[in-house]
Parts: C-alpha cells; structure tokens; sequence
C-alpha cells in the first residue's frame, strides 16, 4: 500500500521545529488545528504533532486557539474542538518519533510547575489487576491429563475403572467452578475504567524473562545464554509530549459538561465533553489533571478548586487511577500548607478537604490504619483526620505591639493541655504593660497565617509539637468590629475544617470492604483522642448574630 503526501508539508515543519523562529509557526498554528479532523491518518497525525510542538513553543498563540473554538457561540464548532483535542491527545506519543533524530538534545520542554510533593508511600491502589483479560493469551487445561497426573504422582495407584471416573469428575467439577468464578468477577469487573489499547499492546516478546520460567525447558548453558542475550536488548518505550498549554483546555471542556446544545446532527456538546473527559481520565489522569495542579498554589486557586469540584460532581464514580492520582495530589497539596503556612492556608486545606472526602468512595485499598501512618510520617494527620491526636507545642511565643521589627523583648509561656488563648492574652498584655483600658482592642494573631484566635478555644488545638520549634503570635492593635468579622471568617473556615474531616472518616467508613475493622479502629481512635468530640462540635454562638456573616 502507497501512503500518501498529503503530510510532507507538515512532517517538514515536524523535523525543524527546533530551528524554525516562532512567527512561522504562529503562521502554521490555523492550518495544524484545522486539519486535526482529517480523513488521512498521517495528515491527521502530523498535524497534531506540529500542533503540540507550537504549544511548546507558543504556547500563548496555541491556547488562544483553542479557547476560542470551545467558547464559540456555534454549538457545531465547539463539538469539532472538543474531537480536536481528543486527537491531540491521542497523538501526545507520536511527537518525538515524528521529529528528527536526537530531537531530545535541541528540543528543549519545560518541565511541569506543580509545586508540592506527594506523600511516600501513596494512599491506595491505583487500579486493580484485570480479571481474565482477553488480550493475553488462553490456557486451557485438558481433564483427562491433570486426572492422570493426579493418579501417576500418588504412591498408592488405584487403577479401577470406578476410581477413574470419579477422580474425573472431581477435577471436571474444579474447573468448572474455576470457570464460573471468573466468569462472576469478569461480569462485576468494569472495563470502561481501564486504559484497552495501553493494556492490550502488551508485548511478551518485549519483556526480560527469568531463568526460572525456562529452567524445564532449557539446560543451564542455553538458559544463560538466552537470559545473557535478552538482558543486552533495551526496548525503546515512546516518551509522550503534552504541554500545559494544551491541558488548559481541560478548563473550558469541563465547564462545557454544563452546555445543552445540540448540534444539527442530533450530538449533545455536553455528552461529547464527557466522554472525552472519561477517556482522558482512564488513559493519564495525571497529565490530565496537570494545568490544575500547577495553578493550585499559584492563582486562581478557588477557579481551579470549583472545577475540580464539578468534574467530581458531574463524574461522581471516578476511575479508580484517575480517584488515586487526585487524592494522592490533593493530600500532597494540603502538606504544602502544612509544612509552609501561609495566609489564608486554613481556606486552602479546607477546599481540599471538600475534594478529598468525594474521591474516597471511588478508591480501592484505602484503610484508616495506612493513612493514619502515612499522615503521621508526613505530619499533616492533624490537618486531615479527625481521629489525630497530636501532642500540644510546649511553649509559645508573644511579640508586642510593635511587633517582630519592634525591637521589643518578646515573652515566652508555657502551654497546658486546658491552656486557652484567652489566658495568653491576659499574661501577655499584663507582661507588656498596655492599660486596662486598651485591652480590649488587642487581639492574638498568627504571625506566619495571620489568623486571628478565638479567645475561647484551646492552644493545643491549633499548635502541636515541633522539635526545637516554637508558635510565634502578634499581639495586635485591632478595632473591635474588625476584630468580630475577622472571628467570624475564621469560625467559618475552621467548621468547614472539621466538616471535611469528618465526611472524609464517614466515606472511609462506608466502604463495603472490611466494615468492622474500620468501625472498630475509628472507635478505639476517637475513644483515645481527649479533643474529640469537643472540638468538631464546640462553637461560638456570640459570633452568629451581627457582623458581615451573621444573622
């Protein structure tokens, strides 16, 4: 068969791509998005390739593009955009074999912005193995040899007729039952969640092979002289290329899962959106969700969380890999927080929380001994279970109203477990001499979140135990009705802390799998925890009337 040339243009701009200045390829960038719904498939190919390489390269022209096409008022363009970004990431592996040879030393593609680490060891299984799959190969196993092997490996060979017939039946029976238990977990097993064409290009031929699997076959020479040979051949896996300009796109395809339209084809641009979305999951979740994660801790931090949240909601049984990944990246994001407080932490760990609980039923292998130990490890538990219970820091320290750069001598306390910052407050305005008559315009605040304390709730609460580390607070001078909405935020932000908590405890909980050994482990935790359930239910009711959110 004699391909055609149709793509020759394109695969020249694929091979100089590295070379080519930047006002070119803006040029190319209409023609490559245009020709992506192609009837060739080499046309269709390269001009993704190309299309992928611009967004590398221009990513700003590459997004523009887009964006235009899935917000336009015709609802049979934003179909067609929504398949040209299916093509596009069907073709994220053909990029570099398409280029020139050693592209990977001229080309140069930034490395992903996410800005946070996921916990070691990750929470959960990310997919289960598949059951009977169809793509590997069959091995039946015929009854009357596994009934003459049974009979020649006994000692005692009872050689009757009778005996024969009825160790037959026994070994047909097995392996009938053997069938119909596969043909049970093959009928419960969903294959819509995984990855077919990755799974079923699976290659034997391609795979090192042990000694051991030949040792029967084979003499020992010949075994190593085989495995000598197979160990020298390093098969080429293809290395995929998708920018972040390209997963911006993920941004507008979800808020299309809200569009009604039809196209005149009779084609729902909302259905389209969502099975693209699903595929894009199943595949490579992770570089699915990438443009999300990198924006996390940068800008538009509540935009991103708010689509995270309607494409959970518009999918609420996520692929098992795809429920993995973002639980995985959204707790590693609240260690961020944890570990780097900063202002308004407190509302970023409780908008993942509000994620964190929703993908818990979608995942496989979570058990609240594991996260309990892997929080620990990574000492975000206080901010994630409500079962923890962390040891109180020892001491904390009280700048003055002049604060840090003051140049005044802060003071030090030490804290009890029914330490209240009321108490704090009342030492430290004693200790810096303010008169009896400024007290109540002076407020604790955080010094590094700048999160101002109830005066009623307990130091141990919000302050645990570092090494050789120390809470600092800033005794600040504060208008009282600024003061109370500033209580009033903070009370919202810490019930929506301790709400995500619990609902994350109550969907571990309802998980069909091992239901006693969770309820009787979350039981035994909270029977140990002193703060519990005082802190989840405790609330002012003098914050709930007058002020910005009041009543």
């Amino acid at each position: 068969q004699v391909k055609g040339l149709s793509h020759v243009s394109l695969s020249v701009v694929c091979k100089a791509v590295a070379v080519m200045s930047e006002d070119l390829l803006v040029d190319v960038i209409p023609q490559a998005w245009e020709l992506l719904l192609e009837f060739d498939n080499e046309v269709t190919a390269t001009a993704a390739v190309v299309f992928i390489l611009a967004g590398v390269r221009v990513p700003v022209h590459t997004s523009d593009v887009m964006t235009r096409e899935l917000t336009h008022p015709d609802p049979n363009t934003r179909l067609n955009a929504i398949l040209r970004f299916q093509v596009l990431w069907q073709s994220r592996y053909q990029a570099w074999p398409r280029m020139e040879e050693g592209a990977q030393l001229t080309f140069k593609v930034p490395p992903h912005g996410i800005e946070f680490t996921l916990p070691s060891p990750k929470i959960g299984v990310e997919s289960l193995p598949v059951v009977d799959p169809p793509w590997m190969p069959h091995f039946k196993t015929n009854v009357d040899e596994v009934t003459v092997n049974q009979i020649q490996h006994r000692s005692f060979v009872t050689a009757t007729r009778t005996r024969r017939k009825l160790q037959a039946e026994m070994v047909r029976s097995a392996l009938e039952a053997e069938e119909k238990k596969r043909r049970i977990e093959r009928e419960n097993f969903l294959l819509t969640t995984v990855p077919v064409t990755i799974q079923a290009a699976y290659e034997p031929a391609l795979h090192h092979v042990s000694a051991d699997d030949h040792e029967e076959e084979f003499g020992g020479e010949e075994v190593e002289a085989d495995v000598g040979r197979v160990g020298t051949h390093h098969v080429a896996v293809a290395q995929q290329l998708f920018p972040s300009c390209l997963c911006s796109a993920v941004l507008t395809i979800i808020h299309l899962l809200d569009d009604p339209a039809v196209t005149p084809d009779g084609i729902a641009v909302y259905e389209a959106a969502q099975q693209v979305i699903w595929s894009c999951l199943v595949e490579d979740s992770a570089l699915f969700l990438r443009f999300f994660l990198e924006k996390l801790t940068r800008e538009r931090q509540d935009v991103m969380i708010r689509l995270l949240r309607r494409l959970v909601r518009f999918i609420p049984r996520l692929p098992s890999q795809a429920a993995f990944a973002l639980y995985n990246y959204m707790v590693g994001y609240v260690m961020f927080y944890v570990r780097s407080p900063q202002e308004a932490s407190q509302d970023h760990i409780a908008s993942a929380l509000s994620i964190l609980w929703t993908v818990v039923p979608s995942i496989q292998g979570i058990l609240f001994k594991d996260i309990k130990q892997i929080f620990r490890k990574e000492q975000c538990d206080s901010a994630l279970l409500v079962t923890a219970n962390v040891p109180s820091a020892k001491n904390i320290i009280v700048h003055g109203p002049g604060g840090l750069d003051g140049g005044g001598i802060p003071s030090q306390f030490p804290i009890q477990e029914d330490t209240q910052f009321c108490q704090i407050l009342q030492e430290s305005l004693d200790f810096f001499g303010i008169s009896e008559n400024e007290h109540k315009y002076y407020f604790l605040v955080d010094h590094k979140t700048n999160q101002i304390h109830n005066l009623q709730s307990y130091v141990r609460d919000f302050y645990f135990f570092k090494r050789a580390q120390y809470p600092q607070l800033l005794m600040i001078h504060m208008e009282p009705d600024a003061a109370y909405d500033a209580l009033q935020r903070q009370a919202v932000t810490l019930k929506l802390l301790e709400i995500g908590k619990v609902l994350m405890a109550w969907s571990i909980l309802k998980r069909p799998d091992q239901v006693a050994q969770r309820v009787f482990f979350l039981h035994e935790e909270l029977t140990k925890l002193p703060s519990f359930p005082r802190k989840a239910l405790e609330a002012d009711f003098n914050l709930y009337k007058g002020g910005a959110m009041g009543k």
